[in-house]
């Protein structure tokens, strides 16, 4: 099946089987960037230890700490955001909380979650979690300096996310992956999560939209 979804979502000009692979290979390529920043600065941090007096160990421990808590939560969002993991096992509306709240900087970003509608103990439909899950992805790149996530949730109804800030903006390559027609040769590691999302919408039997308002940046999937 997800075979036949590929074929009918990109243009591509080999077989249905490359384009599973160059859409390996740019996620790959993603998440490796994404880690590279947080893990390097660990091994920074070693060097410090290793190299200065006991003075900078302390500061040098912090690095690490930071570090290593931020590769921690961005590969526990890849692993449901992009693994198969998120289609079935992230039913839990406080798990898609934890696991968007650790990726994003919430120093800079505030949430505003409205899972309302939800009956007590009420999980999330299979793979809406981790539609969600990319749909923040996206809102957060929209915010340029600051402003607020909002996520309204309902059964049966549209997902939406909104990113919320007088300059949200949306890069015209992105906005160009998000498209059901895009052409998957155009898309590079920067924009696959894009692409990705509007596959995953697709599977699970809804489109990826979009609107600009004055006051932000509406995301939907109905």
């Amino acid at each position: 099946h997800f075979i036949h979804v590929l074929e009918r979502s990109f243009r591509y000009p080999y077989s249905a089987m490359s384009n599973e692979i160059r859409i390996a290979e740019l996620i790959s390529s993603r998440i490796c960037h994404a880690l590279a920043a947080p893990v390097g600065a660990i091994g920074n941090g070693m060097e410090l230890i290793e190299g200065f007096e006991d003075s900078m160990q302390d500061e040098a421990m912090d690095l690490i700490s930071m570090s290593a808590t931020r590769s921690t939560n961005q590969i526990k969002f890849f692993r449901m955001a992009y693994g198969s993991a998120g289609y079935d096992g992230l039913g839990n509306p406080s798990e898609v909380r934890a696991l968007a709240e650790g990726f994003v900087d919430t120093e800079k970003f505030s949430f505003d979650w409205n899972f309302d509608a939800l009956a007590p103990g009420e999980s999330l439909s299979p793979g809406h979690g981790k539609l969600l899950l990319l749909m923040i992805e996206l809102a957060s790149e929209m915010l340029l300096r600051d402003g607020a996530i909002e996520i309204t949730y309902a059964p049966e109804a549209d997902l939406c996310v909104f990113a919320r800030a007088d300059d949200a903006t949306l890069d015209s390559a992105l906005e160009n992956a998000m498209t059901s027609d895009c052409d998957l040769n155009e898309v590079t590691a920067r924009t696959i999560h894009g692409a990705y999302t509007a596959l995953v919408a697709r599977e699970l039997e809804k489109n990826l939209s979009w609107e600009r308002l004055a006051d932000g940046i509406s995301i939907r999937c109905g």
